[in-house]
């Protein structure tokens, strides 16, 4: 129960925090985020969906700060580890990775699952969009 608890006010907060965005762009709150620190704080906080996987990390020694929103950065991430997760067998492992371009950091979820079908892969970036809405699987897409 305090596994559907915690979940259902995930999914409040992600409904949230996307009609946030989609309102103003002044809703960004960006700030310096210790990287490999906050990375940590975010996959513990999401502990409940990781804990049928083995997590490894392959973080950038050149990525230690970024400049970002926290909030809307965990969402995405989180969104990335909940479908990791989902759609990977149990106990297959789960690749959080960090990767410095000049200019540029970026943040990679790799997981062992399905993957998405050539027909479906642009329509993911759609709002709500589910490759398979009938599915068992909850959730409510990006």
């Amino acid at each position: 129960m305090g596994q559907a608890s915690k979940r259902l006010a995930h999914l409040f907060e992600k409904w949230w925090q996307g009609d946030r965005l989609a309102g103003s762009l002044d809703a960004i709150n960006p700030g310096r985020l210790d990287l490999p620190h906050w990375l940590a704080h975010v996959s513990a906080n999401h502990a409940y969906v990781l804990q049928a996987h083995t997590v490894k990390w392959k973080l950038a020694p050149a990525v230690e700060t970024v400049w970002a929103d926290p909030l809307l950065l965990e969402m995405a991430i989180a969104n990335l580890l909940e479908n990791a997760c989902k759609y990977s067998a149990p106990h297959s492992v789960v690749h959080i990775e960090t990767h410095a371009r000049p200019g540029q950091v970026g943040i990679a979820v790799v997981d062992q699952g399905v993957g998405i079908a050539p027909q479906d892969q642009e329509a993911v970036f759609d709002a709500f969009f589910r490759v398979a809405p009938e599915s068992a699987l909850m959730g409510m897409g990006l």
